[in-house]
C-alpha cells in the first residue's frame, strides 16, 4: 500500500533483471481522523489502569494520578500522529475505549445495575460521547442525570472517570493539542466506521457554531 516494485532490465548495474522498491507518493488529504484505543495505542504497558487504581487506593490526589499517566504515554503515540499530520491538512483526534462499567455500572455495594446517564446529547447508539469541555471527573458528575447513586457508588464512578480523564489529558499534552479530545465510551464491540462518521458530524457542527 505504501509503494510499488520497479523492474530494471538487462544493462543495469546488476547485469540482469532486478526489482527494487520505490515508495509511492500518496496524495495529501484535507482532513483525517484518528480514533485511539486507550489501552492498546495510548497508554504504554498492560498495568496502566491498575497503577492508577493503586494510587487512588493509597489516597493520592488527582494531580498525582495525572502525572502518572503522563509517564505512561506510549512512545509510539506521538510519531504515529505526526506521520498522520504529514498526510493531512487537519487531523482530528478522539479516544475510543471499551469501558462497560462506565456505561452500565454494576454496583457491588447495592447489587444492582445502573445506566450511567449524563446530558442527553452525549448518548448515541449505546455509546457515551464525553465532550472536550468536561474539565474533570467532578465537572462530569455535575452533569449526571441518571438514577441516584449512593455515596459509595458515586465515589467509585468518580474514581473511574478520574483515571479516564487523566489519560485523556496526558494524551492531549503529549500531542500538543489546544484542548482535550472527545472520549467515546462503549460497552459493546466497537463500531469504528459509524463512530468516526458521528464524530465528523459533531466536529462540522461545532465549527459552524464557532463561526469557522
Amino acid at each position: 500500500a505504501g509503494g510499488g516494485a520497479r523492474l530494471r532490465g538487462p544493462g543495469s548495474a546488476s547485469g540482469g533483471w532486478s526489482a527494487e522498491w520505490e515508495p509511492r507518493k500518496m496524495p495529501r488529504v484535507k482532513r483525517a481522523m484518528a480514533l485511539l484505543d486507550l489501552d492498546k495505542t495510548t497508554i504504554f504497558g498492560n498495568d496502566g489502569n491498575d497503577l492508577g487504581i493503586a494510587m487512588q487506593w493509597m489516597g493520592r490526589p488527582a494531580e498525582e494520578v495525572q502525572q502518572l499517566y503522563r509517564l505512561m504515554i506510549s512512545p509510539a503515540l506521538v510519531p504515529s500522529i505526526s506521520a498522520l499530520r504529514q498526510r493531512a491538512e487537519a487531523v482530528d483526534v478522539a479516544i475510543y475505549t471499551r469501558r462497560p462499567q462506565l456505561v452500565t455500572y454494576v454496583s457491588t455495594f447495592e447489587r444492582r445495575q445502573i445506566n450511567l446517564r449524563f446530558e442527553p446529547a452525549w448518548h448515541r447508539d449505546g455509546q457515551t460521547y464525553i465532550p472536550p469541555d468536561v474539565a474533570d471527573a467532578e465537572d462530569l458528575m455535575r452533569r449526571y442525570t441518571g438514577p441516584r447513586l449512593t455515596e459509595e457508588e458515586r465515589n467509585d464512578v468518580v474514581k473511574s472517570m478520574e483515571r479516564l480523564l487523566a489519560a485523556r489529558d496526558a494524551m492531549a499534552a503529549a500531542l500538543g493539542m489546544d484542548r482535550p479530545p472527545t472520549v467515546v465510551v462503549t460497552a459493546m464491540p466497537k463500531d469504528v466506521d459509524a463512530t468516526a462518521r458521528r464524530l465528523a458530524g459533531r466536529l462540522v457542527l461545532g465549527a459552524a457554531a464557532a463561526g469557522g
